[in-house]
């Protein structure tokens, strides 16, 4: 979580996934999530209040993007496409989701939508690639994963950011000073 708190995770129990919570000492485990949809990929909120994640809960053949609140344990689904929406990324100040959309591992947009179900598309891949991976910088940059052939590259604001070709598909991490892991 934001401040260190909590540990969120997907786990595979009772036949399917569900996001869990727990302390970093490994107490205080905590299901936040149950039913028969698979729930994955937890994010947390800027001011850790939310877990973002993707599920086929809606039980339409696709995976959405839903939060859940902590204190409450209120659902909130997020986006309703019949495309695979997944990967959620929480915008800095928390305002926005984006995600990768496409045909199962086949994204081929990365996309953000706000509270009211306001979709935006962020960027579009390139015939031939595919996306995963999106992730927000503290000033609001958008970074993402672009696989094109035997290449994957971080991309941000839809540049490359080096001229490295073998990037591991997980969000970058932005430390401090604009740097990038």
């Amino acid at each position: 979580s934001p401040k260190g708190g909590l540990i969120a995770f997907q786990a595979y129990k009772g036949g399917t996934f569900h996001i869990w919570t727990m302390n970093p000492d490994g107490t205080g485990l905590r299901q936040r999530t149950e039913g028969h949809g698979d729930d994955r990929e937890p994010r947390f909120s800027p001011d850790g209040t939310k877990i973002a994640f993707s599920s086929d809960r809606a039980f339409k053949g696709s995976y959405d993007i839903w939060s859940v609140d902590l204190a409450s344990g209120k659902l909130t689904q997020w986006t309703s496409s019949t495309a695979d929406e997944y990967e959620p990324a929480w915008s800095p100040d928390g305002s926005e989701i984006a995600f990768a959309s496409g045909t199962g591992i086949t994204a081929t947009t990365i996309q953000a939508v706000n509270a009211e179900g306001k979709l935006r598309t962020v960027a579009t891949a390139p015939t031939g690639a595919r996306f995963n991976s999106p992730s927000w910088s503290p000033d609001g940059k958008l970074a993402w994963i672009q696989f094109s052939g035997t290449k994957s590259r971080l991309m941000i604001e839809g540049k490359q950011a080096s001229t490295l070709d073998d990037v591991f598909p997980f969000p970058a991490t932005w430390l401090p000073g604009g740097k990038i892991l």
